[in-house]
């Protein structure tokens, strides 16, 4: 069962890699943005 589970997401992963990739580039721009705006408030 879990050597299932693993080969689906195995197959899920390989397929959505590029569209996975995208995503995770757009957060983390995101979050460096989020970041530069953010700090002066938590060191106030």
């Amino acid at each position: 069962m879990r050597n299932h589970i693993r080969y689906r997401w195995r197959q899920m992963r390989h397929r959505h890699s590029l569209r996975l990739a995208l995503i995770m580039r757009c957060a983390i721009s995101i979050y460096r943005d989020g970041v530069t705006t953010i700090p002066p408030l938590l060191y106030v």
